[in-house]
């Protein structure tokens, strides 16, 4: 059954923070020490809320006497000492890293390392990544089990490599002006210090409208880009490369495996995958809504511990707008020690601008709100939290979406009776589809192709490069799916 173990990778449950670690920087500047010393406090203080617990920034000479910047906020989850401290570097200084997320499988690389004879001189996840890089260059992400951003600088070659996760999990975004690299974990770190007016990318708006979310590289400023997941940026000499080291495989299961093996093999990865987890040096927890996704990773943590797991759940203030009953069931059940947090409409209208600022975007779903309240009040016993996000994208949860690919299978075949058909016209307003993705895109878009032209300026549309609904982004993915049925492309394309 290894044969499955590439699904090792992406079928995780995600680790939380309630905070995180914040990374920034700026390769071949041409500012002096004084100005780049402002730029690392200002940039200190803009990702303070993304590590708490320590900062720092380190300056870099490079060949062409340009100097190369490294700013990191800290939020300590290994080795809590000053060791753990960021930026970080080997013990020869000629390599530095500035690095947020966590690689789950770290001791197992590192006890490999201490077979080679490398010495460390912190207990952290991070300078098993370095010291990973120094060994076996780009080769090493491929050993990686985890989610990440970071960048590495890389004195001998004086090289900057920029790197994020298979899934991106962790974001990272970066520019280019005027030969000189500006990157971080949020488009603040990067836009507050470029000269110049703010400039809104038209074709984020129909991103936006259609997916609640920016397809691609781009983001919602122009010129600033989000690094896809699974790439590498290397920056030398001047030259940019980006380098994709990994995609999501294209496979169909159902012809190799029994329902009974892939059963088992993911009841394997699962329970793998959530001990991974459960591997911190500070308190950690599980959100529990009492659905099946949280319930299962709640239940796969009581394995490994002998102590009661902290659960969280959140609801509203009106009535039949929580969950607390079922997280109760749950909790009682499985003996974890479980606190209940409201959500007033108040609450809600006053965190609404702050969860935009944080992310220097729209609010993609409702219930970033909700998590973003009950992260800060987990915070006064915990620090890292696991939570059930991404289950429904992995097996799908969406009833809406993934139902409608039966529709359209009926719609093609033509064999319908009248009542069907009838019923079916009145769904989809008697719209013919000629092609999956056509019916996919008609499901899956919040606001319409008909209705975006309607609420654009004209002078808008004509600067919307990649089509409504960002076809010239999703056509050739969609391509790429022909021997899959319709509904496994679909549970490909929400990874």
């Amino acid at each position: 059954m290894r044969n499955l173990a590439y699904l090792k990778i992406y079928i995780k449950p995600k680790k939380s923070l309630s905070k995180m670690c914040g990374i920034a920087g700026i390769h071949n500047s041409g500012a002096n020490l004084d100005e780049l010393k402002n730029i690392a406090y200002k940039t200190i203080d803009l990702l303070h809320h993304r590590g708490p617990d320590d900062n720092g920034f380190e300056i870099f000479h490079q060949d062409n006497s340009k100097q190369t910047l490294f700013v990191h906020t800290r939020l300590s989850i290994l080795d809590l000492s000053s060791a753990g401290n960021q930026p970080m570097s080997d013990t020869s200084g000629n390599y530095w890293i500035s690095f947020n997320g966590e690689i789950y499988n770290f001791l197992e690389i590192k006890k490999e390392l201490l077979e080679l004879g490398i010495k460390f001189k912190s207990n952290t996840d991070t300078e098993v990544i370095l010291e990973s890089y120094k060994i076996w260059g780009l080769k090493a992400f491929e050993n990686f089990v985890g989610m990440w951003s970071l960048a590495i600088w890389d004195k001998k070659k004086d090289e900057l490599l920029l790197s994020r996760d298979r899934l991106g999990v962790k974001p990272l975004y970066y520019t280019n002006h005027n030969e000189s690299i500006f990157f971080g974990s949020e488009p603040k770190a990067i836009i507050n210090f470029l000269p110049g007016k703010r400039k809104l990318n038209p074709n984020a708006l129909t991103d936006y409208f259609s997916f609640r979310q920016v397809l691609g590289e781009e983001t919602f400023f122009s010129d600033v880009f989000s690094l896809e997941p699974g790439n590498h940026l290397i920056i030398k000499n001047g030259k940019i490369r980006k380098i994709k080291y990994w995609d999501l495989p294209i496979v169909d299961l159902k012809n190799d495996f029994s329902e009974q093996e892939l059963k088992e093999e993911l009841g394997e990865l699962l329970s793998s995958s959530v001990k991974y987890r459960m591997i911190s040096d500070v308190p950690l927890g599980s959100f529990l809504s009492g659905g099946l996704d949280s319930s299962i990773l709640v239940y796969n943590m009581s394995k490994f511990t002998d102590r009661p797991i902290k659960t969280y759940t959140i609801g509203f203030d009106g009535e039949g707008y929580n969950e607390f009953s079922y997280a109760t069931e749950v909790s009682k059940f499985l003996g974890t020690d479980h606190k209940q947090e409201i959500l007033s409409a108040e609450d809600y209208l006053n965190l609404l601008s702050k969860m935009i600022e944080y992310k220097d975007s729209p609010l993609a779903v409702p219930n970033e709100i909700a998590l973003h309240k009950l992260s800060k009040s987990l915070k006064e016993d915990i620090t890292v939290v696991l939570s059930g996000e991404g289950a429904d994208e992995l097996f799908g949860g969406y009833g809406r979406i993934f139902r409608s690919a039966y529709d359209f299978q009926r719609l093609d075949s033509g064999n319908l009776n009248e009542e069907l058909l009838d019923n079916l016209n009145i769904k989809y307003k008697s719209l013919t589809f000629k092609k999956d993705l056509d019916h996919f895109l008609d499901q899956y878009s919040y606001i319409s192709t008909f209705d975006q032209k309607k609420l654009f300026r004209e002078e808008v549309l004509n600067k919307i490069s990649n089509g409504l609904n960002n076809r010239n982004f999703i056509f050739p993915l969609w391509n790429r799916l022909d021997n899959l049925s319709y509904l496994d492309k679909m549970i490909w394309f929400f990874q």
